[in-house]
This record gives C-alpha cells, sequence and structure tokens, in this order.
C-alpha cells in the first residue's frame, strides 16, 4: 500500500472505512506556489477534480482504461482547451506552469487547477468515504476558487451529486459534475463539450448548487437519473426541468435556481448514516424478505411502490411488517417506482402507509431520497419528529414543496403583543419590533389572516412593506405560499400610501411572477386588480422567454398562467422565436389551440431558417395543427 495519505484515502482499504478514518488522513490539497499564484490571478478562477471515469480515459489493450497523469498533460496540448498564447503572458505569476486557461471570445480565459485523484476510480467504486474526501477538497479551498468541476464516471454520478447537494450547507459558489460516454480525445467524444460547458458554468454563472451538466443542459443534481448506457443523452430530470441550456446563447433560468446562500456560513456535514438501504416492492414479494430487509442494522430505508405510493392492500403481512419496522423507528420513505410523477396518498392501497407514519417521498428520485436519508440520519438521528419533518422539506430543491407545504401553525401573540413591557427598555423595544416582520412572514405562509389582524391591532404603525433577512417582502411570501387572504390584507392597507404590489424582492422578481409560478389565477386577479404589471421588473423579451419555455416543458397550465397576468402570447424572446413557434415545432397541439384562440398571433412570423409556423407543421406532417392554423388565417382574413 502507498505511504501517500492522498493515495490512502481512494485506496480499496480507505473504502472500508469510517468517515473519522477519512478527517484524520486528510491533507492539503494545493501546494504554497500554487496558493500563490491563485491569490494573484484576476481571472476567474475554476479547480478541477477528477476522480475518474470514463471522460479521461485511454484506449489500453482494446479497452477504455484510467491512466495516471494522461488527462492534464493532454489537455494542455488541446487549442480548445488551453490558450497557450495566453499563458506565456501569465509566466510571472504562474512560473510552474500549474495553470491551464479555456479560451474565451472576448481574448479573456478561464483559468483551472486540475487536481488528479490517485487512483483514478471507475464510478462504480464509489463510497460514502469518497463523496467525504470530494467534499473536504473542496472545503479546504472554497475561498480560493470561484466554481469547481468535478470529472466523474457516468454510473453512479447521479448518486454522488445527490450526496454532496445534502453535504454542502449554504453553498455559495457553483459545483458542476460532468463526465462523458465517449473518452474526451476520441474524434466524436461528447467529453470536450461536457468540460468546456462546466466550465464554463463554474467559472462564469453564480448558481449556487450541486449541479450536472451534460450534452448541453445543466440539471440540478439531486434530481437527476443515468437512463441510457450507450446514448450521448445519458441523463433524465423528469420532475424538474432543466436549470440552464447551452443554445447559440447560454439560458440560464434564474427563478428556478435554489440559493440556500444566505442563510449562514458555509459549511461541510461529513456525517453520513450508512444504514439506509433500498427495498423496491415487486409482485409476489414474501414477508420474510420484507422482514430480513428491515431488520438491524437497517435505521432507514427508501420503499419503491407502486404507482403514486401504493403497495397491495391485500396483503396485510407487508403492511404488519412495515409497521412493527416503524414501531422500531425505522425511517421509511415512500417513493414511486415511475420515473416521471409524485408520491401522493389517493388511494385506499396507500393510506395504510400514511397512517402508520412512512413519510412522502414526493417527487424524489431514488438518489435523491437515499442521500437525504443518510444526511438527516447523520444530523437529526436523535428527533425521530425533527427527522419526519425534515424528510418532508424541500432541503436542496430535492422535491417540489408545494406537494409538500408544511402549514404553520397559528401563532400565539399574546406574551409578545400583551405583554406589559418597560418603555425606557430600549433593548426589548427594539427586539419586539424586529420580531414582528418575522411574524408577519410567518402568518403570510400559513395564511393565517386572524393573527395578522391581531398584529395590526397591536401595531396601527406597522410596516408591512419591510424587506426581511431572506430577501423577500411578505406579500412575496403570500405569492410564493398562495395566501389570498393575507395578500388581500397587505394589499388593501397599502393601497393608498405606500404601494407595494409591483416591489421586487431582492432577486428582481415580484409577487405577480411567484403567482404565476404557482398558477394561482386567484392571486393572480387578485395582484392585477391592485397594479400588478409584468413589466415592472421583466423586459418583453424576458416575458417571452418564460412563454417559450411553457411550451417547450408542456406547462400548459403555467402558460395560462402569464396570460391571465396580461402577457402578450405573441411575444418573442431572445432569439427571436414566439410561442407559436415553439409549439408547432414540438407538436403541442393542446398549446397551439390555446395561442389561437387567446392572443393576437402573428402566424406569418419566422423562425431563424425562414421557417413559418405553417411551414413547419406541413414539413413536419403536422396535420392537425396545419388545419388549426389555416383555420386561424381564414378567420384572420375575414
Amino acid at each position: 500500500m502507498s505511504t501517500n495519505p492522498s493515495v490512502d484515502l481512494l485506496s480499496p482499504v480507505s473504502m472500508r472505512r469510517s468517515s473519522s478514518d477519512v478527517l484524520l488522513k486528510h491533507v492539503t490539497l494545493l501546494n504554497a506556489q500554487t496558493q500563490k499564484t491563485l491569490s494573484k490571478l484576476t481571472i476567474p478562477k475554476v479547480l478541477v477534480l477528477y476522480t475518474g471515469g470514463t471522460i479521461g480515459m485511454k484506449v489500453l489493450r482494446n479497452a477504455y482504461e484510467p491512466v495516471t497523469d494522461y488527462l492534464p498533460d493532454a489537455l494542455r496540448d488541446m487549442n480548445i482547451m488551453h490558450n497557450v498564447q495566453f499563458a506565456e503572458t501569465m509566466n510571472v505569476i504562474d512560473p510552474d506552469k500549474s495553470f491551464l486557461y479555456l479560451p474565451l471570445a472576448n481574448e479573456e480565459c478561464i483559468a483551472y487547477y486540475i487536481k488528479e485523484y490517485v487512483p483514478l476510480l471507475d464510478s462504480t467504486n464509489m463510497t460514502y468515504d469518497n463523496y467525504i474526501h470530494i467534499a473536504l477538497d473542496i472545503k479546504e479551498v472554497y475561498n480560493l476558487f470561484d466554481g469547481f468541476v468535478i470529472l466523474h464516471g457516468t454510473d453512479t454520478m447521479s448518486y454522488t451529486a445527490a450526496a454532496l447537494s445534502f453535504m454542502f450547507e449554504n453553498l455559495s459558489k457553483p459545483v458542476v459534475l460532468t463526465g462523458s460516454q465517449i473518452p474526451i480525445f476520441e474524434t466524436r467524444s461528447d467529453g470536450r463539450d461536457n468540460l468546456i460547458g462546466s466550465l464554463l458554468l463554474a467559472g462564469q454563472y453564480r448558481i449556487p448548487e450541486v449541479t450536472i451538466y451534460f450534452r448541453n443542459r445543466l440539471y440540478r443534481g439531486n434530481r437527476v437519473t443515468k437512463t441510457d448506457c450507450e446514448g450521448l443523452n445519458a441523463f433524465e430530470s423528469y420532475n424538474c426541468p432543466t436549470l440552464a441550456e447551452f443554445r447559440t446563447k447560454i439560458q440560464v433560468k434564474w427563478d428556478i435556481v435554489f440559493d440556500r446562500s444566505s442563510d449562514g456560513p458555509f459549511n461541510v456535514h461529513t456525517n453520513l448514516n450508512r444504514n439506509v438501504s433500498l427495498l423496491r416492492l415487486f409482485p409476489g414479494i414474501t414477508y420474510l424478505t420484507m422482514r430480513q430487509f428491515l431488520e438491524p442494522p437497517i435505521q432507514a430505508v427508501v420503499l419503491q411502490t407502486y404507482g403514486a405510493g401504493n403497495l397491495p392492500s391485500n396483503r396485510p403481512d407487508l403492511i404488519e411488517e412495515l409497521r412493527k419496522a416503524a414501531e422500531r423507528d425505522v425511517l421509511i420513505v415512500n417513493c414511486t417506482q415511475c420515473a416521471k410523477g409524485s408520491v401522493y396518498y389517493a388511494y385506499e392501497s396507500a393510506t395504510a402507509l400514511q397512517k402508520m407514519g412512512v413519510c412522502s417521498g414526493s417527487d424524489m428520485t431514488i438518489e435523491a431520497a437515499l442521500m437525504k436519508l443518510s444526511y438527516v440520519l447523520g444530523k437529526y438521528s436523535s428527533d425521530m419528529k425533527l427527522m419526519k419533518v425534515k424528510m418532508a422539506e424541500s432541503l436542496r430543491g430535492e422535491m417540489s414543496a408545494s406537494l409538500n407545504k408544511v402549514v404553520c401553525p397559528t401563532i400565539n401573540l399574546t406574551w409578545i403583543l400583551n405583554t406589559p413591557i418597560d418603555q425606557s427598555d430600549e433593548e426589548s423595544l427594539q427586539f419586539r419590533q424586529s420580531l414582528l416582520p418575522w411574524l408577519v412572514a410567518t402568518c403570510a405562509q400559513a395564511d393565517d389572516i386572524a393573527t395578522l389582524q391581531k398584529i395590526r391591532q397591536a401595531q396601527a404603525n406597522i410596516n408591512f412593506n419591510v424587506l426581511l433577512p431572506s430577501g423577500s417582502m411578505p406579500l412575496h411570501v403570500c405569492a410564493k405560499h398562495s395566501a389570498l387572504n393575507c395578500a388581500e390584507l397587505l394589499l388593501r392597507l397599502s393601497a393608498d400610501d405606500q404601494p407595494i404590489v409591483n416591489e421586487p424582492d431582492q432577486v428582481g422578481f415580484t409577487a405577480l411572477f411567484y403567482a404565476i409560478l404557482q398558477e394561482n389565477e386567484d392571486m393572480i386577479d387578485l395582484l392585477v386588480g391592485y397594479g400588478a404589471k409584468l413589466t415592472s421588473t421583466l423586459k418583453p423579451s424576458e416575458i417571452g422567454m418564460y412563454l417559450c419555455n411553457c411550451v417547450k416543458n408542456n406547462q400548459f397550465n403555467r402558460l395560462k398562467a402569464w396570460h391571465r397576468a396580461s402577457a402578450d402570447l405573441d411575444q418573442a424572446d431572445y432569439d427571436g422565436r414566439t410561442p407559436l413557434l415553439l409549439a408547432v415545432s414540438y407538436n403541442s397541439l393542446e398549446c397551439v389551440r390555446y395561442l389561437l384562440e387567446n392572443g393576437k398571433i402573428d402566424i406569418s412570423w419566422s423562425d431563424s431558417r425562414g421557417m413559418t409556423p405553417m411551414q413547419i407543421a406541413k414539413q413536419r406532417g403536422f396535420d392537425s395543427i396545419v388545419q388549426l392554423l389555416s383555420a386561424y388565417a381564414n378567420e384572420q382574413s375575414k
């Protein structure tokens, strides 16, 4: 065995060690000269952790094999990966030539440093210890780089991404995992584009999430599953849209980026509970199989059920084994076996699980549910009730929060509003005043109109137009949580002297924007009635982009919500595409019909190829759409 600690960390022996052993063996990632170079570089800086995988392999003995020190040297010889001329100008700053410089169109570069792990691992050999090693490496140099790229095999990349998403607390910088199906040095490799895209995202875009970049798409890391072992589109994110897409321009969907960087300082949580597992139901499974599976040391299980979370209602033996396990404080999370969709207890066959306290996995992937269990058990293991609460919350965007909304309880304000206080006690007065905005926000989240009225009565001069530490105002919270009653009160109170309806939050979005995302027509009507306007913060081309995304992602109700908020359904996006052009291209008959029936649509508008909606429909044989367009054209000509 090597005496080098960095080698020991990833050796087969170390994989059997506990996380505490990994922490003890962790060594310095960068030498003093490299850190000195970093301090002088004024261009974006990205750390690339090369853990292994197909992307850097070489053909040896008629098979792909990892080769130590091969990837960095080979990249240095590729013009698209390293700007030799720019590197020469950096000789004074970077005398050891430690960095590679990705050339950009504007004659600038992104500096990236490759740290190659020894030994290089096939992703199927990854374990929890490797997750901890990667996380600690990033923690060690977190303040030195602008972003991080992890080169990783594709087979278990979704597990690593999910694990890191929970381990990184209050992340404020991009962490992008990528790899390839074909080695980067092969003629028709997908690896070059994947690495270039990842470096651009990590160096130029502040997307503070653990993500996966593959085939021109950026996915939330805890939302993806590998679905294809041969195709170059290896990953799918069925229940969450992509965060960004590389087209002629890079389109980032900032409205769905999950940012928790303001919640506190960056931290790495390394205590992952290993006693978690997956149990997939199948017709004919025996109660003995289930019993043996749920026995100690297992502490938590992802139960993969049928459809929307169902198990056989005529199998009391299975239900009994699950009940016994739940009574032993085995934390069970119910996830669907389906690739797309969510668990919801709508059928009789699923109610037994709900009654025994089985957590709903909502629309989490199996990978995310498993890694979330490891994280939650490792952090809150002494409190079963709190663990169930955390499993129901969207901690890193891993589930659709609206499916598992935790309703806030009604607040008892007696001790705050009615308790006598010494008016000369300035500190106590300031504490009470600082607490009230938080209470208002909590009322807004739960739509607790009664408590909000009490606050108003007790504090007649309270300012509801206050920016909370989260960056939102109470009206934004109402819109996000569909709290219609509280929203109406806030708007009514502020209508005359302090209009708040078009005030943006810290990321520039208004309450109307959040109401559209919730597809809440009543909230949209309320806000528009009080003067809310899309154009107060959004440019026309931005509105066009959102409309086109609705069509592309088949979000028909979201499209209707934008129209209800007075969006022009014929508005083009940044690339000059209209929603109708997208709807025709994607053969979305429902969207085409809605656009033509509800908007003033110019059907002669053409795309970048000069093709009109009618020409596209005829070329692709979309006969039903051709009929709709023809009928619309005839109606307009009258």
